[in-house]
């Protein structure tokens, strides 16, 4: 990924990510080339850094921008571009059809932002066609007051707050509301403060005034000029010289590039929006689709192999199933149904035997009835409330003196043969303790003669 600064005089340059950061190169081209010239030399620049495989974010000069300040009836107003586009077609010498607009909503207030498309479509294109994805058009003064409002204090939330940065190309004067820039303008590098003073006056007489006014990179007799003409106490914030500028464009343009970064405005709208909406994600896509294909043959390849080897196994027991019938019936011929005639013949003989595949029979009631009353220990007291044999298992609830009186119970049973879980017990409220013993009854012990066990 890389970030392209567009200078219509020719003067181009690339920023792109570094190991210790972002690196500016100039990238040399004739004055009198045309777009496809251009593109074909920053291509090559970018192919030789190796970042021509990813998109890249053209980054417009102040020069190249016209802004318009947009008040609103109500916040809410300012998700409706078209009606935004609109009134900022109003206040600027270009057609809609003709530019590209982008708009940074903070309260009450917009700023609307446009670039004439007739230069930078033709450059656009011309990248496209060397199959370069260009993913945002950004005016470079946001994206360094974006960075270096990331990196030092950030703007209170509440009121208008005016922000000066002096770049190497220029004067830029913002105002930020709720976070976000509502006024933009830029004084070339050769004007006098006179455009700035008057700027600075007349926003003392809108509404809302400004709160706060911070400077960036000038110095302080230009500083004091200012505020002695216009009454302002202008604060000075960290120092900042051309290369920090540069390098904070290009610092919030990669970031940008990788997600994190959300613009205030992308001019890549209107007459300069892509004709493929996935463009800047068109690789990724690619390499997902492919992903997609390549586990699909894999995962078509596994079923295909599994299926085989359960063909495999069903043809092995079919033969094992003809080799048991040979050795049964040697004198038959193999029937259709092998499986079925088995399994007849099987029942046959079962019927014959005696022997069922029925569920297993239980001792009789009364037999184990009469084994558990012989168990129970003549020493003891206790009440028997309910006993139940259901299904091959012993339920029996009762009343004893005391909770070892339950585990002798159990232990007495245990020795007629009956398989028990340990008793549980409960104190009752007045006297005496309620003890449930289960378990399971074994039919092998009790003997078929009247229940009894020998």
């Amino acid at each position: 990924m890389a970030i392209v600064w567009w200078q219509p005089d020719g003067e181009y340059a690339i920023a792109y990510a570094g190991e210790a950061g972002p690196v500016i190169e100039r990238v040399e081209v004739a004055r009198d080339a045309g777009s496809e010239q251009v593109a074909e030399a920053i291509v090559a620049w970018l192919r030789v850094h190796d970042c021509a495989q990813e998109p890249v974010l053209l980054a417009l000069p102040s020069t190249a921008c016209l802004v318009g300040r947009l008040p609103l009836e109500r916040p809410a107003a300012g998700r409706d571009r078209t009606r935004l586009a609109f009134a900022l077609e109003e206040q600027l010498p270009l057609a809609a059809e003709e530019s590209a607009m982008g708009f940074s909503v903070g309260g009450r207030q917009a700023l609307g932002v446009a670039t004439a498309s007739a230069g930078i479509e033709p450059f656009i294109a011309a990248l496209l066609a060397q199959g370069l994805v260009v993913a945002a058009v950004v005016p470079t003064a946001l994206l360094g007051l974006q960075h270096r409002l990331a990196q030092d204090m950030p703007v209170p939330a509440d009121g208008c707050h005016g922000l000066l940065c002096q770049t190497d190309h220029g004067l830029e004067w913002f105002v930020m509301a709720a976070g976000k820039p509502i006024d933009w303008r830029h004084f070339p590098a050769s004007d006098d403060a006179t455009g700035l003073i008057r700027e600075l006056e007349f926003r003392q007489l809108s509404d809302p005034p400004l709160v706060t006014v911070q400077a960036w990179g000038l110095p302080d007799k230009v500083l004091d000029d200012i505020g002695a003409r216009t009454g302002l106490a202008i604060q000075p914030a960290s120092p900042l010289d051309a290369a920090s500028w540069a390098l904070g464009v290009a610092a919030a343009g990669l970031e940008l590039l990788r997600g994190r970064l959300e613009p205030w405005v992308d001019l890549r709208t209107g007459a300069l929006a892509p004709a493929d909406r996935w463009s800047p994600v068109r690789p990724q896509l690619r390499v997902l689709a492919a992903a997609a294909a390549i586990l699909l043959l894999v995962t078509s390849a596994a079923l295909a192999w599994r299926a085989q080897q359960w063909q495999r196994e069903r043809d092995r027991l079919i033969d094992a199933q003809a080799a048991v019938f040979a050795e049964v019936f040697p004198q038959q011929s193999l029937p259709v149904g092998v499986r079925s005639r088995l399994e007849s013949e099987v029942a046959k003989l079962a019927g014959l035997t005696g022997q069922t595949a029925e569920l297993p029979s239980h001792p009789p009631t009364l037999a184990l009835l009469g084994e558990l009353l012989a168990a129970l220990p003549t020493e003891l007291r206790l009440r028997i409330w309910e006993l139940r044999f259901d299904e091959g298992r012993l339920y029996l609830d009762g009343e004893v003196r005391t909770h070892g009186d339950a585990e002798a119970v159990a232990s007495a049973l245990r020795a007629r043969g009956f398989v028990l879980e340990p008793p549980r017990t409960e104190q009752l409220p007045s006297e005496g303790v309620a003890m449930r013993i289960t378990g399971a009854v074994q039919a092998a012990h009790v003997a078929g003669d009247g229940g009894r066990r020998r």
